[in-house]
């Protein structure tokens, strides 16, 4: 094995003298100092769960404003939800002609927010289970779900009677 090993190296520095470059430069690696480095590029599981992401952490690092991109219609709805109870100023839509971006005014008052994956199903009769669940108080807090009567806070789904599934919550 190790003649294999050797004559693998051999190939590739005859490679790199016969072409001028080495093998990891046309894989597309890095290479620094004799190592190689392969960038690998990360895939964007959820838009919802990244955008509430970044907004704890701007709000943590004290900052006013943060910029989410991409947009999406489930991002927006959740967005009015924090903002009809208070838990941000304001945000503005911005359109690039692609996936949109959208500028949310942070207040303070936001301490930590989360996505529910899976979606978890619920009835009106089961919000109570789930807001000892999620929230740190019954008082404080919301519960974000997607009914059939659109995108709405824990308490307007009981209110309504409606049940649907669990998008996620913030306090």
């Amino acid at each position: 094995e190790k003649g294999k090993e050797t004559g693998g190296r051999e190939r590739t520095r005859r490679e790199k003298e016969r072409t001028g470059t080495s093998v990891a430069a046309q894989r597309g690696d890095e290479e620094r100092d004799g190592t190689r480095t392969q960038t690998i590029n990360m895939v964007r599981i959820s838009v919802l769960n990244d955008c509430l992401r970044n907004m704890v952490n701007a709000e943590r690092k004290g900052k006013r404003q943060v910029l989410i991109r991409p947009s999406s219609k489930v991002v927006v709805k959740f967005l009015q939800v924090m903002l009809k109870n208070g838990y941000i100023n304001e945000f503005v839509l911005v359109d690039d002609h692609r996936a949109g971006k959208i500028v949310v005014s942070l207040n303070g008052r936001l301490n930590k927010c989360g996505v529910i994956s899976p979606r978890y199903d619920f009835s009106h009769h089961e919000v109570e289970s789930w807001v000892g669940r999620l929230l740190p108080s019954r008082l404080f807090g919301k519960i974000v779900v997607t009914t059939s009567s659109g995108i709405m806070d824990h308490e307007e789904a009981r209110r309504k009677k409606v049940g649907g599934k669990i998008l996620g919550f913030f306090y």
